[in-house]
């Protein structure tokens, strides 16, 4: 008697649930409840409207309706989700709301979508809430135009994507088991853009599409449509195929840490790149760690490069496995490994390091001084070498001046030799001064090593 009544009383229930659903469709209204889960919201209503009941593939469907409140007034700016779908196959489109509250749109069936009865549901949210709206037709084969039977040869379906990658189309098109050359033949994708499929063969037609890093994930159905001819000599074929479209994962990697780890008391800056599987850096990601059983954030720093400054929240030696994680705006996401170690340093590493470096910055201004030193020492002595052969020249020219050519008097003559004498003397002593002073310099350097 027990089994008895939980079976009556679940018929009744469902009976009623049934009930329920129908009453809300024929009214062409389904409401989002509240939190309660009780009174449906009823200021908008939503009505979805199509042309004709049955349609045949290649045909545009209209739909259209209105979006009104209780008091008639048209609800604005507000954007409307058109769904078609039967079984695994769906295609979906926003538009946005005419300002007079109807709104229209022509979808045209392809000859690789479904025949048999289709849904169609019209929606959009309203204070947190879904008004939802829906109707259903039915898309029959027109005889006399399919006679093409397109398989498909990859992908197979049930095959997994990952956004960021390829799907390579390849069909093969035939009427009686001949592949049809020529056919204009497209694959249309849930997002309803249509990628032209190339002829590679006999009836052998291939495309490539590559999956946005934004592009929506889940089950998409692919539809392709081989058609040829016009008028009375067209003729078409199609079909469908459904994949997997899951989000990518990013990658992470972290850059300029040193492979020894870090010493106790020094900065500890992290820094990471962030990018997708092409390379292609994220400008804007949200990317954390966990340091001591804490979330931090890291700043963006540009150019997909992201960092943290560790100082103040890692005080004990030794190593701790953190994990950085990274998501985008459109649900991608990717997570890291990476080893922070951190060591004390020893009593006398600092103090070493100290006095290499300071040796080093003064064996460097040591020799940057000598070299300032030597060149212009070279340089005073190119400008001595440059003035003795100009003056040589002068006299060689007042010699033939005077001697040759007569265009000078003796007495000049022997004024220029003069002077010029007189300078050269200067120079050769100048000169020979320097060389003796670098002589005494060297000597008394030997003499004084020896004393020693």
């Amino acid at each position: 008697m027990i089994k008895a009544y939980g079976v009556k009383s679940m018929i009744k229930q469902r009976a009623f649930l049934i009930v329920l659903l129908m009453f809300s469709v024929s009214f062409s209204f389904i409401g989002s409840c509240d939190d309660a889960g009780n009174t449906p919201l009823s200021n908008p209503l939503l009505s979805v409207h199509t042309d004709n009941e049955n349609y045949e593939k290649g045909q545009n469907i209209r739909i259209f309706g209105n979006v009104t409140n209780i008091s008639e007034d048209t609800v604005l700016n507000s954007d409307l989700l058109i769904t078609l779908h039967k079984a695994d196959w769906m295609r979906s489109i926003t538009i946005s709301l005419p300002q007079q509250g109807s709104y229209e749109y022509l979808y045209t069936i392809s000859y690789g979508d479904p025949d048999g009865l289709w849904n169609i549901t019209v929606e959009f949210q309203k204070d947190s809430h879904t008004i939802r709206s829906s109707t259903n037709i039915t898309v029959l084969l027109p005889e006399d135009k399919i006679r093409y039977n397109v398989i498909w040869f990859s992908p197979s379906t049930g095959t997994v994507f990952y956004r960021g990658s390829t799907i390579h189309i390849t069909v093969f098109v035939t009427e009686n088991d001949i592949g049809v050359t020529n056919a204009s033949t497209t694959c249309i994708f849930p997002s309803l853009e249509q990628l032209s499929l190339t002829e590679i063969k006999q009836g052998y037609y291939e495309g490539v599409y590559s999956i946005p890093y934004d592009s929506p994930t889940g089950v998409w159905a692919l539809s392709v449509e081989s058609k040829t001819g016009n008028g009375s000599f067209f003729y078409a074929g199609g079909s469908t195929i459904v994949v997997q479209i899951l989000p990518v994962s990013l990658s992470i990697q972290v850059v300029g840490a040193p492979s020894d780890g870090f010493l106790l008391g020094a900065p500890i800056e992290l820094r990471v790149s962030v990018q997708y599987t092409d390379g292609q850096v994220i400008e804007d990601a949200e990317v954390t760690t966990n340091i001591s059983n804490e979330i931090h954030h890291l700043q963006n720093r540009g150019g997909g490069m992201y960092s943290i400054n560790c100082t103040d929240s890692i005080h004990t030696e030794g190593s701790q496995r953190i994990n950085f994680f990274a998501s985008d705006q459109f649900g991608n996401s990717g997570s890291t490994p990476y080893i922070l170690s951190l060591t004390k340093p020893t009593m006398s590493e600092f103090p070493f390091i100290q006095v290499i470096s300071v040796l080093g910055v003064f064996s460097i201004m040591v020799l940057l001084l000598y070299f300032i030193k030597q060149r212009h020492s070279l340089l005073h002595k190119k400008n001595i070498l440059t003035e003795i052969e100009e003056l040589e020249h002068l006299r060689n020219e007042a010699a033939i001046n005077y001697y040759t050519k007569g265009t000078i008097t003796r007495q000049t003559y022997d004024l220029l030799q003069k002077e010029h004498a007189q300078r050269l003397a200067e120079l050769k002593k100048d000169t020979l001064t320097k060389k003796e002073n670098r002589g005494k310099i060297f000597f008394t350097k030997r003499k004084n090593g020896r004393g020693l």
